[in-house]
């Protein structure tokens, strides 16, 4: 008795909630107005087509916006006109097309100054260069001599961990030595070493090396920071030399 009143129960409360769950539906679905929409609004509809809307919507978000005009009441005509369904589908497509193709354009779009150059290029004739052709240049070559290039990749700064008993003093630290650290580094981006070496062999090129106060120094004797000064061709590139203590 207990376990048949149980079911009966429950068979009930599932029968009831479906009917209001119905009941629910049926009253949203009437409560929605019509409304003519001014402007194109992707995913509702386009401009000049009817749709039913929420009260809320057209209240918070349509009407206030001028973005549509109300056609629920008794001899509503159309502000502008209507837009049928079929149109209506074939206009949103077009809107999505140019939304695609403003994308595209957004990501190969080029700079105009590099665009100008391409075009006159093309107008006069000339041949551009491939991918193929781009990736097959040596960048080396660019530059307008070797020496040059290794200039350009002189490091900003480097790093010595250096052990320190009183947390001061450490063990001497030749220039000759941050000289070779500059060239392993060197190293890593130019293709022939005996380049970096002829750099710095080269009658042109002068290092020194300077403490935070302008000294010049022969070595580090010294925990703190310190410059060297690369002088090429009346050019000049300074790198700041870190030291560390490896002291934990």
């Amino acid at each position: 008795m207990f376990s048949r009143s149980s079911s009966y129960v429950f068979s009930a409360s599932k029968t009831e909630l479906k009917k209001s769950g119905v009941r629910y539906t049926a009253q949203s679905k009437k409560n929605r107005i019509d409304v003519q929409l001014l402007k194109d609004f992707p995913g509702l509809g386009v401009k000049g087509q009817i749709i039913a809307v929420k009260p809320s919507a057209m209240t918070n978000k349509l009407y206030p916006f001028n973005g549509a005009v109300y056609m629920n009441y008794k001899n509503a005509e159309p502000s502008i006109p209507v837009v049928s369904k079929q149109e209506a589908a074939a206009a949103f497509a077009a809107l999505k097309n140019a939304e695609r193709a403003a994308k595209k354009e957004n990501k190969v779009k080029l700079n105009p100054i590099l665009k100008s150059e391409i075009d006159a290029k093309k107008d006069n004739g000339e041949t551009l260069l491939s991918l193929d052709d781009l990736l097959a240049i040596d960048l080396n070559t660019l530059s307008s001599s070797d020496l040059d290039l290794v200039f350009s990749k002189i490091p900003k700064k480097l790093i010595f961990v250096k052990k320190s008993k009183d947390n001061n003093s450490i063990t001497s630290l030749k220039l000759s030595l941050i000289r070779e650290q500059i060239e392993s580094v060197l190293s890593k981006y130019i293709r022939e070493s005996d380049v970096v070496i002829k750099f710095f062999n080269n009658s042109n090129t002068v290092i020194s090396l300077k403490s935070e106060a302008g000294e010049t120094l022969d070595s580090i004797s010294k925990l703190g920071t310190y410059y060297v000064n690369v002088n090429y061709e009346e050019r000049e590139h300074i790198i700041t030399i870190v030291v560390n203590s490896g002291n934990n």
